[in-house]
């Protein structure tokens, strides 16, 4: 508990964890066996399905959280077992994902993990041989490993398995026949863009925020970022005081997700509100990060949750839909702003840091009301 204390989480979530781990210790127990016998990811994950059979997949994924936390704790700090025979295929397929595809770390770590998921599904602690993957393989490991899930995160797991049978195409090693197998799952109904804010949202927003204490004007000089720049939580979190240009009145965004960063304006009410949260309101540390905790952990970076946090709880205060979370919205509101404004999908997307203008497309919607004003009356005469 007192290394959870220093790593700055939430009270609730340090009474969680140890709720969690001691129910835990206690199943194990009943078992014969210890949970010090445990010295990796993979093997406590195994132990958990074993002990926590009977309980849903979301259960058994915050008992893997808390699990995690504590194999950190004793320093396991190895994700997976590097030894296996197929782990070159891996690396190689990370490294062209890292070269070609311009993947962040983030990406890479989830296309690792699923992708290990099939090999070790198929191939176990033996070499792989890409002969005797057939068709059929590729449908029963994806009908396993997308249960218990959404058919939209089900999709975005089996997405990896596909980029990766591309990539043994590739290198002539499998028929294209494999990649085809891997099925996508309809969510029809789960498609659904984020609602953008308006222009009278937008500004209940920012004015929901206490700008006379410190951590409440910190709060909306990040809501200006997100919503008048287009960055992520992620991004937000990594700044530091040097990437602000005071005399190019620009910011430097460090790489995240997609591994490549950028330049980007400032305008001037954003400009003034960064310096007077570093001149008055930003705590005093040695910290070169930019956004610094002012509570519990004072003068320590922010990380990407507290961020979300925080504009989480300026929706609640504006009374927005309960629905109405996280961050990714503003990201939405500044492409769909713009799109209005008539900038391209490729300005657009070179602000947002994208590499592919398809995924700008979802970025940039249509204003549907200004449209209806266009329709003619039916039938035309």
């Amino acid at each position: 508990m007192a290394y959870l204390r220093a790593q700055g989480l939430a009270e609730l979530t340090k009474t969680l964890y140890r709720r969690q781990l001691t129910n835990l210790v206690a199943r194990v127990h009943r078992r014969g066996r210890c949970l010090s016998e445990i010295s990796d990811r993979p093997a406590g994950k195994c132990l958990l399905h074993e002990c926590l059979r009977r309980l849903s997949p979301r259960t058994i994924h915050n008992y893997q959280s808390a699990l995690n936390r504590w194999l950190k704790f004793l320093g396991h700090q190895s994700r997976w077992d590097r030894s296996m025979p197929w782990q070159t295929w891996i690396d190689d397929f990370t490294g062209f994902l890292r070269m070609h595809r311009g993947m962040g770390a983030g990406s890479l770590e989830s296309a690792e993990r699923n992708v290990r998921a099939f090999l070790s599904w198929k191939f176990g602690r033996h070499a792989a041989h890409w002969k005797s993957v057939r068709p059929a393989d590729i449908r029963a490991f994806s009908i396993q490993h997308s249960r218990g899930i959404k058919a939209n995160s089900a999709n975005v797991r089996l997405s990896h398995l596909r980029y990766f049978l591309s990539y043994l195409h590739l290198r002539g090693v499998c028929a294209a026949g494999l990649c085809q197998a891997v099925p996508h799952f309809a969510a029809y109904a789960q498609v659904r863009r984020p609602e953008v804010l308006s222009m009278q949202q937008r500004r209940q927003l920012l004015g929901s925020f206490a700008r006379r204490t410190a951590e409440g004007y910190r709060d909306y000089v990040m809501a200006l970022c997100m919503v008048d720049l287009g960055l992520r939580a992620s991004e937000v979190a990594r700044l530091r005081r040097s990437d602000v240009c005071w005399k190019q009145q620009a910011l430097i965004v460090p790489a995240t997700k997609t591994g490549r960063g950028r330049e980007l304006p400032l305008a001037k009410p954003l400009l003034s509100a960064l310096r007077h949260y570093l001149r008055h309101e930003r705590p005093l540390s040695d910290c070169d990060a930019l956004f610094l905790r002012h509570a519990e952990q004072r003068g320590q970076p922010l990380t990407r949750t507290i961020v979300k946090f925080s504009m989480t709880r300026a929706y609640r205060r504006c009374r927005f839909p309960a629905r109405w979370s996280g961050t990714h919205r503003l990201r939405h509101t500044f492409a769909s702003r713009l799109y209005r404004g008539g900038a391209s999908l490729k300005e657009i997307g070179d602000l947002l840091g994208h590499q592919r203008l398809d995924t700008t497309n979802v970025y940039a919607q249509t204003d549907l009301s200004a449209l209806r004003h266009l329709a003619q009356p039916w039938p035309v005469r």
